[in-house]
């Protein structure tokens, strides 16, 4: 007999390293960045968490599920802001539904909420997964090509040397000692409404990432301006994470500040990362690109290995105080005082079933409104029990996937 799931919550000083693993083990299985590589995990971790907390954001690390059996992780739930990635073994396909569930549950504090109560929940999946294209529509969810990615790696060849115009150099970071300069300017490439204000970033993240274990084996890359008037003489930056273990390097963030693009600085600054990693023996350099960055990347060398599709749809922002069959737990003096953890949470005895819950806990839904049988006999009986329920029906209907509403 097949052993159960066991999910649970990140815990970073157990797990960091046994997830890196796990990710790692999934790339040197297919060669390809089917998931994460281990190396954004790390810059989630600590960067991006560093970055989180400046900005009074709730940490996407907080939101990391693992599902395992036994001591092996079989799949984890992968957040970055708004956008929730899944990440499942060869063999463990089938999680997916119940993990979509449980994402759309139990992130939600993740997203921004609209006007209305809703958030626009962003489910991110490798198109390479099997089935995931049919739920997702099955489920509601509206693809957004826009927002489609590509995992791509860099020729770790020797390739030309690219001469920059005259007063201006590449370095690698130890050769330019001014931290706060370089990570000032990589905020400056995605701000430029600062240019001209002496800016400088706080440099919490930069220093966070610092704590990785990946850290002492990764490098900078950047281009600087011989002009000593200039108030940044930082140009453009890029980190790379390298992996021994994996032979690969992951090149992120990358930026060139607004008054030195289009003038092919970001383009040496990639080359001179790439002769780097065939310099240090690894056997790929991957950045993760999207929109315009593509045609950047795609100069640079790269080329596709794996893309990942992005869909969203409309979800309440109180769902996990919802019951699968609508009805507004919250509403419960006993759920407000934590004497009821809510239908969702609770253990239903066997001789006192709630007919929905099991149903949809079978089905791996996230509510009634999310089945293709809705609104079903059972239902109809269930909502002309009382007031409440009939409003439960009525919230379900306007949760339930627009085609069911055409």
């Amino acid at each position: 007999m097949e052993e159960a799931y066991g999910i649970r919550r990140f815990q970073p000083e157990r797990d960091l390293e046994r997830l890196a693993a796990y990710l790692r083990r999934r790339w040197q299985e297919s060669r390809k960045p089917v998931s994460w590589l281990p190396q954004r995990l790390h810059d989630l971790y600590y960067r991006m968490s560093a970055m989180e907390a400046d900005e009074s954001r709730p940490r996407s690390a907080d939101y990391i599920f693992l599902w395992e059996q036994g001591s092996e992780i079989a799949a984890c739930l992968l957040p970055d802001g708004e956008n929730i990635y899944f990440s499942l073994k060869p063999g463990h396909e089938a999680l997916f539904p119940a993990m979509l569930a449980f994402a759309e549950q139990n992130c939600l504090p993740l997203f921004r909420q609209a006007e209305d109560g809703r958030v626009k929940f962003w489910a991110a999946v490798s198109d390479g997964m099997p089935g995931a294209r049919q739920l997702l529509e099955a489920r509601g969810y509206q693809p957004f090509p826009e927002k489609e990615y590509m995992s791509g790696a860099g020729p770790l060849l020797p390739g030309q040397e690219l001469s920059l115009p005259k007063g201006f150099r590449l370095l690698c970071g130890e050769d330019w000692p001014d931290e706060a300069e370089k990570w000032s300017a990589l905020r400056l490439g995605f701000h430029p409404e600062l240019e001209g204000t002496d800016y400088r970033a706080p440099m919490g993240p930069y220093l966070a990432r610092k704590g990785s274990s990946l850290y002492p084996d990764s490098f900078e890359c950047l281009v600087v301006t011989d002009n000593a008037a200039e108030a940044n003489r930082v140009c453009a930056y890029c980190f790379v994470y390298v992996d021994r273990q994996s032979g690969t390097a992951l090149i992120e963030p990358v930026s060139t500040r607004e008054p030195y693009q289009h003038r092919g600085f970001g383009r040496a600054m990639m080359q001179a990362a790439l002769r780097r990693c065939a310099a240090l023996g690894l056997e790929k350099c991957y950045v993760d690109s999207f929109g315009w960055r593509r045609e950047f990347y795609a100069a640079a060398g790269f080329a596709s290995e794996d893309s990942v599709s992005f869909w969203s749809r409309m979800l309440p922002a109180d769902l996990a105080q919802l019951g699968f069959c609508g009805v507004d737990c919250g509403a419960c003096p006993d759920f407000s005082s934590g004497k009821c953890p809510g239908c969702r949470k609770s253990q239903w005895p066997p001789e006192d079933p709630c007919p929905p819950v099991g149903c949809c806990r079978e089905k791996n839904i996230s509510c009634c409104g999310d089945c293709r049988d809705f609104p079903c006999r059972m239902m109809a009986d269930f909502n002309a029990e009382s007031d409440s329920h009939r409003a439960a029906l009525a919230r379900m209907k306007d949760l339930a996937a627009p085609h069911k509403n055409a």
